[in-house]
């Protein structure tokens, strides 16, 4: 779907920024273009501790906002070209309905002030921005034309609409030789 002459995928389903950041030191090659997804599964493992531990507090969010640093820090020196990719609210904002999916309504602003800080990294250090949350606005689980299974996981086409966006953004950005190495969480 992205059109890639070679399709290089270090990505796990449930993975976070720490399998994320094992991966990436793994990794001994150069790729043209990189794309890298992180932050949900750590926000998530995080307010599923809390329901566990109540006692942990906010810091623990600036642990993961640490950690997608480190990521981007690591990645910039592996490829060429970096994408980087918001993370889309499964809910679409409705925090009404976001508990039935497991995921507590404080869990939203840390969402939006992950995103916020995943768009300044990008814009800081140069990298192109998949804004997802944007892209996935209307198509969460319980839309009518959700783009989402399995309460968070991106159906056949949230991950057409994704390779889309990605495809168009390197083309935009001029990559002539479409190599693609995935790391995700």
């Amino acid at each position: 779907m992205i059109e890639a002459d070679t399709f290089i995928p270090h990505v796990r389903d449930g993975r976070a920024t720490y399998g994320c950041l094992e991966a990436l030191r793994g990794f001994d090659s150069h790729a043209d273009i990189a794309t890298v997804t992180v932050g949900g599964n750590d926000l998530l493992e995080l307010f599923y501790a809390r329901n566990r531990q109540p006692s942990l507090g906010q810091q623990n969010v600036s642990d993961v906002l640490d950690q997608i640093e480190l990521v981007y820090d690591l990645i910039a020196l592996k490829a060429e070209t970096v994408i980087v990719n918001t993370v889309y609210d499964p809910s679409d904002g409705d925090l009404s309905r976001a508990a039935e999916i497991g995921v507590p309504k404080t869990a939203h602003s840390s969402l939006l002030s992950m995103n916020s800080t995943i768009r300044r990294l990008a814009s800081e250090r140069g990298f192109l921005l998949c804004d997802l949350e944007l892209l996935f606005k209307g198509h969460g689980f319980w839309s009518s034309e959700p783009w989402i299974v399995q309460h968070i996981e991106p159906n056949l086409e949230g991950a057409t609409q994704i390779a889309k966006a990605w495809h168009q953004l390197a083309k935009n950005s001029g990559v002539d030789r479409l190599i693609y190495t995935a790391f995700d969480n």
